[in-house]
């Protein structure tokens, strides 16, 4: 019982098979004892085969029960089983873990993107030049406080609607529409 947990953990075995009925510690004790450190497969052998024991067992972490007196058969079988139960653990911790590290990629990406775009709102709302965005069919998302004080119209009024179409000349519309054509065509900015 207790000797063994100690000995468990200097020699790392491959494979654990603990009686459920031993003298001085309870064999599921020992399975919750060993689990808290470290995973390992886990069988048990007992004579004690009533279903709640058998569940117990298998909450505490047993991978695989085998009721007394057995043959090598069984034993075979309850090696293979608790083997595939490890094997599949292990893959999933190793998910799980690696499901953590994304989510935590993911957090930080988003506190970065969180801070540039508070840095973009912040230089956008207090720069004295225009700076508007569009989308690719000219309709206007966003349009910062200098548009008004340079142009006179509350950006309110032009997000949503085409940009171009609050400009009364139509040589300066049309220059103006090629000149946002070719932004969008080429996806850079233009002076």
């Amino acid at each position: 019982g207790k000797d063994a947990v100690q000995q468990i953990a200097l020699c790392n075995p491959q494979l654990i098979f603990v009686d459920i009925g031993l003298p001085d510690i309870s064999g599921i004790d020992v399975i919750k004892e060993l689990l808290k450190d470290k995973p390992y497969p886990i069988v048990v052998i007992s004579s004690d085969d009533r279903p709640h024991i058998v569940m117990e067992a298998s909450k505490a972490g047993a991978l695989a029960y085998i009721v007394k007196p057995f043959d090598i058969a069984q034993i075979e079988r309850a090696i293979i089983v608790a083997s595939v139960h490890f094997q599949n653990q292990m893959q999933m911790m190793d998910l799980n873990k690696k499901l953590v590290e994304s989510v935590d990629q993911c957090k930080i990406a988003e506190s970065q993107l969180s801070d540039s775009e508070r840095m973009f709102r912040t230089l956008a709302e207090n720069t004295q030049d225009i700076i508007m965005r569009h989308d690719k069919d000219g309709k206007c998302l966003y349009a910062n406080p200098a548009f008004e004080n340079i142009i006179g119209i509350a950006p309110s009024r032009v997000i949503g609607s085409q940009f171009f179409s609050f400009i009364d000349d139509p040589d300066k519309q049309c220059y103006s529409e090629a000149t946002l054509q070719r932004v969008i065509d080429k996806g850079a900015s233009t002076h």
